[in-house]
């Protein structure tokens, strides 16, 4: 839009607010004030049980569902934004609003003098989630699983999704940071790590149950007794164990 409105409204989910006190005043989600906050705006929650006073943000959506989404074909993201921009200019904008009766660019040429300048950074999201330990040390994130140090103590931890990195936290403070995969993986970096500095509970975590995807093979000619398909899926103890002889005399 090129600018801020001064004030934004929002339903009273809680996501955006958390409770009223009986004098009326709002206590909204700290993590939704925090997006308002950088951008100078004023976050407003709608009349609880009046549905009118929430104006039709949900409208929009259904438009864009039917109108522009329906039966379109698009081969990556790149392709789909260029479309939506396409779209957005030439077909949306400039038709006339069913419910004001005006066309959408002139009304919105006439309010955004009214916003408030950008600020010069934009807003950084981390989106923060709560991930429960499982008994072998891995906790689950887009459909990976990813291994926790063993010196954690809670059950719970919090996890921080940032563009190419996870950050796990135990009681506010960071313990591990770990790259992010693909969709669909057993990802064993802190195990893997444990068990080529010769700790016990990782190497026999690693020969029993874990995959691993980006470690280079070890042949049935490395001196173990494994048979060839354990070099390019499994590590048996055996080959294992030859594994961190090798390293350690290296």
């Amino acid at each position: 839009m090129g600018g801020v409105p001064g004030e934004i409204l929002y339903d009273r989910m809680k996501t955006a607010v958390i409770g009223e006190d009986e004098a009326g005043v709002v206590t909204y989600n700290a993590s939704l004030v925090a997006l308002p906050n950088h951008y100078g705006a004023v976050p407003r929650a709608c009349q609880p049980y009046r549905a009118k006073t929430k104006g039709k943000v949900e409208r929009p959506f259904r438009y864009i569902r039917q109108d522009f989404f329906l039966a379109r074909k698009f081969r990556n993201m790149d392709d789909l934004n260029a479309q939506f921009d396409a779209w957005r200019t030439e077909v949306a904008n400039p038709r006339v609003h069913a419910t004001t009766r005006r066309v959408v660019d002139e009304a919105f040429a006439e309010e955004q003098p009214s916003l408030k300048p950008l600020p010069a950074t934009p807003y950084s999201a981390v989106l923060t989630v709560g991930r429960r330990v499982s008994k072998d040390g891995m906790i689950s994130v887009g459909g990976n699983f990813y291994s926790v140090p063993d010196t954690t103590r809670r059950r719970t931890l919090e996890v921080q999704h940032h563009a190419t990195e996870l950050r796990i936290y135990e009681d506010g403070q960071l313990i591990v940071s770990l790259r992010r995969r693909p969709w669909g993986r057993r990802i064993d970096q802190m195990r893997l790590a444990a068990a080529f500095g010769l700790r016990g509970f990782g190497a026999h975590f690693l020969a029993r149950r874990s995959k691993l995807s980006r470690m280079r093979p070890i042949s049935a000619s490395s001196g173990s007794n494994c048979p060839p398909y354990h070099s390019s899926i499994w590590l048996c103890s055996s080959c294992l164990g030859s594994a961190m002889a090798s390293r350690k005399s290296a």
